[in-house]
């Protein structure tokens, strides 16, 4: 008798840090609380709940409603190496099983009820890790979410799945623009070697590249790192892609040596906007790759 009073009473406490417990639903057999359970917690109610409890929900955490996934809590900047609060709780399994439209209500409570930005930023690294392995998941990123995104395990995590952003986030990816010129910053510079191979020649015109009004500025290319940007450049249509605007930012002697041969498929309008301290770096061997009128263009 004794053992079935505490039996019933933990049973009893389970279901009512659960949100529920009336109604003649069972609960699930693994002992996380049912999908009806799950979808009667509130917000306020979802509020008082530890990490664990988050990752007592199972795999019916996909039933909170959409209120309940905007409010859960996360730690905005003390801590982002790791994931924090209640998201950095979701783990690898729950996270696979979120739909692209409820991946942007997690931790997304606005000013008056509004929906603002999605923290996955806070998820950790093995539930970030499994997100992004899923390319329509990718493409769902949104711009305001890639400018939260500060950890370069967030870019190198993505694989070559991150030519599934679209262009308006791609165009979100920042970089430093004057400190760091001699290697790769920011998102930017996170990007890998396997990376930069996937994208076409369209999409690194996007990188970076968010103008103002919403308009597309230059793509800054610049800001990839040494290995990413000679890969870039292995090229010969990635090369003759690159465009005069490009050109003027590229203040590195390895952004003209790495090109190598492929230094002659520069256009010759991108090869008009050369400075003097940009053809010095340029070898012998390289400019004598050149046509007249090539040669013409760039007075080199």
């Amino acid at each position: 008798m004794i053992k079935i009073k505490v039996i019933s009473f933990v049973l009893a406490t389970v279901l009512v840090a659960c949100g529920g417990g009336g109604g003649d639903e069972p609960p699930a057999t693994n002992g996380a609380p049912t999908a009806a359970q799950v979808a009667a917690i509130t917000p306020a109610q979802l509020k008082t709940y530890s990490a664990a409890n988050i990752q007592s929900l199972g795999e019916n955490i996909v039933y909170l409603s959409d209120p309940a996934l905007q409010a859960l809590s996360f730690v905005d900047s003390a801590n982002v190496t790791t994931g924090s609060g209640q998201v950095g709780a979701i783990t690898a399994v729950q996270i696979a099983l979120f739909k692209p439209s409820q991946v942007r209500m997690i931790g997304a409570a606005g000013l008056g009820g509004s929906v603002s930005t999605a923290r996955i930023d806070q998820l950790n690294a093995a539930a970030w890790a499994q997100l992004v392995k899923d390319p329509l998941q990718v493409a769902a990123i949104t711009p305001a979410e890639i400018k939260i995104l500060r950890r370069g395990d967030h870019i190198v995590a993505m694989g070559g799945n991150i030519r599934s952003l679209s262009n308006a986030a791609l165009q979100a990816l920042t970089f430093v623009d004057g400190a760091n010129v001699t290697t790769g910053s920011g998102q930017i510079g996170a990007i890998t070697v396997a990376q930069i191979a996937v994208f076409t020649p369209a999409q690194v015109r996007m990188i970076g590249a968010a103008g103002l009004g919403g308009s597309v500025s230059t793509a800054r290319i610049d800001q990839l790192n040494a290995a990413a940007w000679e890969q870039l450049v292995k090229d010969p249509l990635q090369v003759a892609a690159i465009t005069p605007d490009e050109i003027k930012m590229l203040r590195r002697a390895d952004h003209f040596a790495a090109m190598g041969d492929n230094f002659r498929f520069l256009t010759e309008v991108s090869l008009s906007v050369l400075t003097a301290s940009q053809i010095s770096l340029i070898s012998p061997a390289q400019k004598a790759l050149l046509t007249t009128a090539q040669h013409a263009a760039c007075g080199c």
